[in-house]
């Protein structure tokens, strides 16, 4: 309830931020139409701006709140809904060729100067690495699994992907991308690496859920046990 009561409070700091009018609820029929209106906007309108958000995109809220009204009105829209899926491809092309090509540069810049710090291993395709920990026995090979716990970031910190405290997970080592396939063949059992990835050896330039396109990514890495096949 407290989490449903912050975002309201968000979503309606930026409606009343961008001049709209307020409404008095004068009867049952006005408080029914508002929590229409709060359910829309907390089940679809407030998920997708935070999701746009994260993403480092910020919309004109004005000017979507107005096309919602066009839309209810049936008024004349600016945009049809046709021309409107069209606009939107163009507009998710040119953003993602901006954000690859802002990663790109700033893990370009990362890795020159991660690169150099002591304690840094860089191997030959770009992969970077910090031993925490040696470990012991024998690096696990393509075809065997791992116990592993992990934690993933972009290079900003945030996280992406982790391990539940006190949990591990199970993979295949050849079923992974391919900087941890590395990563993990050179690892002894018990092992704790920090691991740096560049887009080529993580998710490439396309990225996934969560993951921006060309994202270099950053492992706490601990290789709990090897699995024979």
């Amino acid at each position: 309830m407290i989490v449903r009561l912050f975002a309201l409070g968000i979503l309606l700091s930026l409606t009343s931020s961008v001049g709209f009018a307020q409404v008095n609820l004068e009867n049952l029929n006005d408080s029914a139409s508002y929590a229409v209106g709060v359910n829309f906007a907390l089940a679809q309108l407030k998920p997708n701006l935070d999701q746009a958000k994260a993403q480092g995109i910020e919309f004109n809220v004005e000017v979507l709140i107005q096309a919602m009204r066009d839309v209810i009105a049936e008024d004349g829209l600016l945009i049809n809904e046709t021309a409107g899926q069209q606009v939107l491809v163009r507009w998710q092309q040119a953003h993602m060729v901006e954000m690859l090509q802002k990663n790109n540069k700033e893990a370009a810049k990362f890795f020159v100067e991660n690169g150099s710090k002591p304690g840094v291993k860089v191997a030959a395709n770009g992969m970077q690495y910090m031993v925490i920990t040696e470990g012991s026995g024998t690096p696990p090979a393509a075809t065997d699994s791992v116990v592993v716990k992990y934690r993933g970031t972009l290079l900003d910190g945030t996280v992406f992907d982790q391990t539940a405290e006190g949990e591990t997970r199970t993979f295949y080592v050849s079923g992974l991308i391919q900087g941890w396939t590395q990563a993990l063949q050179m690892m002894k059992p018990g092992a704790k690496w920090k691991v740096f990835l560049p887009s080529n050896l993580a998710y490439g330039q396309q990225g996934t859920q969560g993951i921006p396109p060309g994202a270099a990514l950053v492992f706490d890495m601990e290789l709990v046990a090897v699995k024979k096949p």
